[in-house]
């Protein structure tokens, strides 16, 4: 069975490629890991979709979907999702104001200590992604295809 998934994935021919690419998967996990709590959540998940796609990577058609995928959820949740707050109160409004913004413009506001939800960043998320990874098989798919007979 292992011999099988080398000859599927390309270990068999060059182990030197096979050996840069797991080192890299490695780096990008630990790296993302290390600094999670500031960039690292998407070298983390890069690592880990490479991982995962790690004994298919001589098949184009699997791997670049996901790589699009990947990009695509990153990508649309860093721009859904609100980055910066300010807060404002005054003698008049005592409970105050919070107010969020995006790489959108789209405004997320609240009253008192408003912390707003990250559901609708990661729902569009997803949503691009899976978009994306069929957008990628199906650009991989029409490219596979002979072209037709002129004339017909």
């Amino acid at each position: 069975m292992i011999e099988r998934m080398k000859a599927q994935s390309g270990d068999t021919h060059e182990p030197e490629k096979s050996r840069r690419y797991w080192i890299m998967v490695v780096m990008l996990v630990v790296f993302g890991f290390i600094t999670g709590f500031s960039i690292g959540i998407p070298f983390l998940l890069l690592g880990l979709v490479l991982a995962a796609v790690g004994p298919f990577r001589a098949h184009p058609m699997v791997v670049w979907p996901v790589i699009f995928a990947w990009a695509a959820f990153v990508g649309v949740f860093v721009m859904i999702s609100p980055l910066s707050c300010s807060g404002s109160a005054s003698n008049l409004d005592p409970v105050g104001r919070t107010t969020c913004s995006n790489l959108l413009g789209i405004d997320y506001s609240g009253s008192g200590n408003y912390n707003p939800s990250q559901l609708p960043a990661l729902m569009a998320a997803l949503t691009a992604a899976g978009l994306a990874g069929l957008l990628g098989v199906w650009i991989f798919r029409r490219s596979a295809r002979p072209f037709p007979p002129i004339g017909t």
